[in-house]
């Protein structure tokens, strides 16, 4: 009985081994992208979503926000910028989104864009959504 349980794993072992053609390597990393932090429009509509991706050129995470058409399924950039863009959030009423903005110089903002791609701009100090109060600082970070 036991040589036919070692004779079972061995085999299963080995089935892994070659099922394992191809081993990760450092280049590997830099190919690899994942979501984080999805939002449904409060309409259904749509999905915003951050997708990250290390930058093969600084050696650090870059997140880019993207939309999502849930009819569709198509997926467009949301906001592109030489930075990186995270924590997207939809306004009550689903007609802007707003942001977290890091510039290549390392200094974090709060942006504001309205779907499908393209960013709207706003006064200095002015709420992004109606009811928030006003925000005087321009950097987070």
């Amino acid at each position: 009985m036991r040589f036919f349980l070692s004779i079972a794993f061995v085999g299963l072992i080995s089935g892994v081994a070659q099922a394992a053609a191809h081993s990760l390597e450092p280049g590997d990393l830099f190919r690899m992208q994942w979501a984080t932090d999805p939002q449904i429009r409060p309409d259904g509509t749509q999905i915003v979503y951050a997708r990250v991706a290390n930058g093969i050129m600084t050696d650090r995470l870059v997140s880019s926000l993207w939309l999502i058409d849930t009819a569709t399924g198509a997926q467009t950039p949301l906001a592109p910028s030489s930075g990186s863009n995270s924590s997207p959030r939809w306004s009550p009423d689903g007609s802007r989104i707003a942001y977290l903005s890091t510039n290549s110089d390392g200094r974090t903002q709060l942006a504001a864009a309205g779907p499908p791609t393209v960013p709207q701009s706003r006064p200095s100090g002015a709420p992004i959504f109606k009811g928030m109060p006003p925000c005087n600082k321009r950097s987070v970070a």
